[in-house]
């Protein structure tokens, strides 16, 4: 399970406030944090979607899927080791959420496909 980051709880105060920001990128990196590819979350062929919650309605569940062969994929072999949420499509914009995969994965061609399911649980607050 993820944890949020502290720029993930400023954003999500935003949120409530009615700032118009969402969680709207998914990132997946090397575990030195290099970029391998980002997608736009619920943009149609991202490959990247928000699926049902969990737990209650208390965990949010974000879906990638990522081809070898994918458009914009670095050169190969490259390892994936964690999946991280942004609301830019920027390099320098911090990470909201960051989950290290259980096993890292290594893509070696083409036909090599990564099932990731980041989840962040948003706790509820009891008054």
């Amino acid at each position: 399970m993820a944890e949020i980051e502290e720029a993930g709880y400023v954003n999500l105060r935003d949120a409530m406030e009615g700032n118009p920001r969402a969680w709207k990128y998914i990132e997946l990196q090397t575990a030195t944090g290099t970029k391998i590819t980002r997608r736009q979350v619920g943009l149609a062929g991202s490959g990247a979607t928000f699926e049902a919650r969990e737990n209650n309605g208390k965990t949010v569940v974000i879906k990638l899927v990522v081809n070898g062969g994918d458009a914009g994929m670095p050169t190969m072999p490259v390892t994936a080791a964690r999946s991280v949420i942004k609301d830019q499509d920027s390099d320098v914009a911090p990470g909201l959420s960051i989950e290290s995969l259980t096993t890292s994965f290594t893509f070696q061609e083409s036909a090599d496909q990564l099932t990731v399911f980041h989840k962040v649980q948003v706790p509820e607050v009891v008054v």
